[in-house]
């Protein structure tokens, strides 16, 4: 089992035997923190854990193509360039 997979079990395992947690929860995730909430609610809600309410800042759910207005360096030129307009 991939080692991503294996954090996400682990801690639905401890979240399964918290009491606080019969209700649901409420969480926010930022960047990577937020692909892991997501993994979790998605992986976990079969086992009795509910979100009531995610929130994800930053989090790259379907990948990165592109970043607007980011500039890169080339590095083997060292040349600036534009990736996007």
């Amino acid at each position: 089992m991939h080692a991503f997979s294996c954090q996400v079990a682990k801690v639905c395992a401890e979240m399964k035997g918290m009491s606080e947690l019969a209700d649901g929860f409420n969480a926010v995730g930022f960047s990577q923190g937020g692909q892991f909430m997501r993994a979790l609610v998605e992986r976990c809600s079969h086992e009795g854990i509910q979100a009531r309410t995610l929130i994800t800042l930053g989090a790259q759910h379907q990948g990165i193509s592109s970043v607007p207005g980011c500039r890169w360096v080339a590095a083997s030129s060292m040349e600036a360039k534009t990736i996007w307009p």
